[in-house]
């Protein structure tokens, strides 16, 4: 299977976590930063002993996740907690974060190229962000959905704050029409909602 595109949709969080070696109170893999800005992955194999409290954390995602946004709060402080009992610091030096970023995006668009497909980046754009896209010719928009905020639609969920069906709908029609306007997806046509090779 080759692509033509890859697309990669970003909320603000997600450039956050990746420079911390826990989230929602469950370890996980991060990137650092080798010689010569390369990726090296960290925090593998993953450590164990947390299984009883991660579980417990999924019975609270479950019944509390609709209700309050407590539940995160504490999630964060359970990160931290199980950053300091691990007796491992893993994080990412505040000084290399952005290179950080920078090199996830280049491997990204390597990989992409390495499968003759373009990559388009959609998301939060910060202007030293945007610049990078720029110089390294990557494409890229913002969020579809950024246009519609102030608009009143109902295009979240009520307690989830994630994106419903419509909210769904108007960010593929978004990257869509973008791909479309910018000839990424020149061999292909829109009918009655589906997408037809042609």
């Amino acid at each position: 299977y080759n692509p033509d595109l890859v697309v990669v949709y970003l909320v603000p969080d997600d450039l956050r976590r990746v420079f911390y070696s826990t989230f929602g109170g469950a370890p996980k893999p991060l990137f650092g930063l080798c010689g010569d800005n390369k990726l090296a992955l960290l925090n593998v194999p993953l450590r164990r002993g947390t299984a009883v409290s991660n579980s417990m954390i999924n019975r609270m995602k479950y019944n509390f996740m609709k209700k309050s946004y407590i539940f995160y709060y504490l999630c964060i402080v359970k990160d931290k907690i199980d950053m300091m009992a691990s007796g491992i610091k893993i994080s990412v030096n505040k000084d290399d974060r952005p290179r950080l970023i920078e090199a996830i995006f280049k491997d990204m668009k390597m990989t992409s190229l390495s499968v003759n497909a373009k990559l388009l980046i959609v998301g939060p754009m910060p202007e030293e962000i945007r610049k990078f896209y720029i110089k390294n010719d990557i494409y890229f928009m913002d969020d579809p959905l950024s246009m519609h905020k102030q608009g009143g639609d109902k295009i979240y969920y009520q307690k989830d704050r994630h994106p419903n069906a419509h909210g769904q709908r108007l960010i593929a029609e978004g990257i869509y029409d973008f791909c479309v306007k910018n000839s990424l997806m020149a061999g292909y046509k829109k009918s009655w909602g589906k997408f037809y090779e042609y």
